[in-house]
This record gives C-alpha cells, sequence and structure tokens, in this order.
C-alpha cells in the first residue's frame, strides 16, 4: 500500500487547481511575499510544478483529521448537517476562482472550513490568519457565512462564525487584487503587490494612536465639531473621520474628538 497517495493530489486536480485562483491562494496573493507571490504565478502560468506538500506534517495532519473534524462539528452543532465535502466549485460571476470545499451546511447556507493547528495560538489569531481563504470561498459558494472549525492540537476544538458583509472594504480589495493577479497570470507579466493587512478578529490586537499631527483628521474633526447642528454634514464628516482609522485600531482621538471601535467591530465617534 502507498499511504503517500492519500496525501497527494492527483495530476488531474493539480491541473484543475492551476486553472484556476484556489481558497489557499488568496492568502499569497494578499500578503503579497515576493517569493511566494512569484512562486504562485509561475505555477499559475504552467511554468513551475507545485509544491509537494506530502512532507509536511502540519499539511497531512489537517488532511488526515478532515473527517474527523467534520464529525466533530456535527456532535457540537446538532442539525447542522454537513455535505458536498470535496466538491470543486467555480464562482458564477468571476471564472477564474474555485475553491475545494470542506463542506457546505444547507441548514444555514453557509460554507464549513476545517483546520488544524498546533494549540499554540488564540481562537482570533487563527481566524484572522484564515480570513482571505474564507472570504473567497464564501465569494465562490455565494454565501454570506461561514464556519471555522478548528482543532487546537489534540485537546480542544473551537469554532468561529465569520460573515462577509464583516468587511466589505477587505472583500472588495481581495477581488480587485485577484483580478490584478490573474491579469498577470494571463499576460505574462511578473505580479509585485503590496500587503494587505489583515482585518483584526476580536479586540487581543488592537492598538491606541494619536491622531494629533493628522492633517485629514484635524479638518475631519474640526468640520464636525463646527457642524454638529448641522445633521447631514455632521454625519458627512463622522463618516470621513471613521474612513481614517485603519482595521487594527482599537481606539483613535485628536483635535477634540475621539473614536472607539467595540465588540462588534463597529467604529463609534465622541467628543472629547
Amino acid at each position: 500500500m502507498d499511504r503517500k497517495k492519500q496525501f497527494l493530489l492527483t495530476p488531474e486536480q493539480h491541473e484543475t487547481r492551476r486553472k484556476y485562483i484556489g481558497g489557499s491562494d488568496a492568502g499569497t496573493i494578499m500578503e503579497a511575499n515576493p517569493e511566494k507571490l512569484i512562486r504562485l504565478w509561475k505555477e499559475k502560468r504552467g511554468e513551475l510544478a507545485p509544491e509537494d506538500l506530502s512532507g509536511i506534517l502540519p499539511v497531512c495532519f489537517g488532511t488526515a483529521t478532515e473527517e474527523l473534524n467534520r464529525y466533530w462539528f456535527e456532535i457540537q452543532n446538532p442539525g447542522k448537517k454537513i455535505t458536498r465535502e470535496g466538491e470543486h466549485v467555480v464562482s458564477s460571476s468571476i471564472p477564474f476562482m474555485a475553491c475545494s470545499l470542506d463542506g457546505y451546511i444547507e441548514s444555514d447556507k453557509a460554507l464549513f472550513e476545517a483546520k488544524t493547528t498546533g494549540g499554540f495560538e488564540t481562537m482570533d489569531k487563527i481566524t484572522q490568519r484564515y480570513i482571505p481563504q474564507l472570504f473567497h470561498s464564501m465569494w465562490c459558494l455565494n454565501v454570506e457565512k461561514a464556519y471555522l472549525s478548528v482543532f487546537l492540537g489534540t485537546g480542544k476544538w473551537a469554532m468561529a462564525e465569520v460573515r462577509a458583509d464583516s468587511e466589505p472594504f477587505y472583500m472588495d480589495t481581495l477581488h480587485e487584487r485577484e483580478k490584478e493577479f490573474w491579469a498577470c497570470v494571463q499576460d505574462g507579466t511578473p505580479p509585485a503587490f503590496e500587503p494587505v493587512p489583515l482585518p483584526v478578529v476580536g479586540d487581543s490586537e488592537m492598538r491606541e494612536v494619536d491622531m494629533e499631527g493628522n492633517n485629514a483628521w484635524a479638518f475631519a474633526a474640526g468640520a464636525w465639531l463646527e457642524t454638529r447642528a448641522s445633521v447631514e454634514l455632521n454625519k458627512k464628516m463622522g463618516d470621513e473621520l471613521k474612513l481614517l482609522v485603519d482595521f487594527d485600531v482599537r481606539q483613535a482621538k485628536g483635535y477634540g474628538v475621539k473614536i472607539s471601535r467595540g465588540k462588534d467591530n463597529r467604529l463609534r465617534l465622541y467628543e472629547l
């Protein structure tokens, strides 16, 4: 018995993956590490053979525990039955986007994604790392929700629910970046992108920043304070301020105003 086969993709599967941007590719494209990005570009162009991952223990461990993960998820979530495992799904709107399903939950119209980790990271951090893949696959499947089911080492299990509309800016950026990458694959231009920061999940990585000295903030803050009696203009200036707050900022303040990010990820504007 050739035990290695169960951890290898067939030549046909490799060829199918070459023709599309897959879920695991999304993270590489958004991270934009030059070496990894060029390797992926060459693989998609057929200039480089796909990397053999059958000797990478975490990859093999994830493959071996995927069915157990589905079983455990269903035990912990009665009524949420997983189907369509292993199905290849191509986006109906962007034909070069595709994903291979770990599963689909019909009752919730949701993507199911199974992962196994070493157990040394928080669930927030793990969820953050897989946001590109989850958003990519949700788009391909045309659903608004995903369940990330994770084994944390060998003794713990956790689940995160991720919504496609939680980070619309990031979702739009992901689509545009993947279109740019695929254009490079087609015309032979090596991709060179700036990395796109991951959305912050939870508040463990949030930071506070002092916006004194930021001219854009100063203008918007001053206008907001001066125009509070005008509801329409006040809202517009408030929105301008919120656009200046990065994904990983918990609180920003300066020039008499403060913006705080709540547990629900919503930004709220206050007068100091």
